[in-house]
């Protein structure tokens, strides 16, 4: 397959099946690999990769709070004393 359809199909995928289609992706590749159709099993793990690409590195930033989101010195500062500090705080000069 062309790139352009492995990313095609990749994002038929996705919007059809969400981001259990990245497991099944592999899945089909672990599956072809064992039965020895190293080529078909090649063009799943290259979709399987287009489908990771477009959706992206996992948030980290959703799931701290708030206080440890902010990296301005006033934040670090307040942390480092054991308080937290609200995103919403109007900002310093640096």
């Amino acid at each position: 397959m062309r790139e352009i359809e492995i990313h095609s199909y990749a994002r038929q995928l996705l919007e059809a099946h969400g981001f259990k289609a990245i497991a099944e992706a592999a899945h089909n590749a672990i599956e072809l690999e064992a039965k020895g159709d190293v080529e078909l099993a090649r063009t799943w793990r290259h979709i399987e990769d287009a489908m990771k690409l477009m959706r992206g590195p996992p948030c980290r930033i959703a799931a701290e709070p708030a206080w440890r989101r902010c990296t301005c010195k006033r934040a670090k500062s307040q942390t480092a004393k054991g308080n937290t500090i609200s995103m919403r705080a109007s900002p310093l000069k640096e």
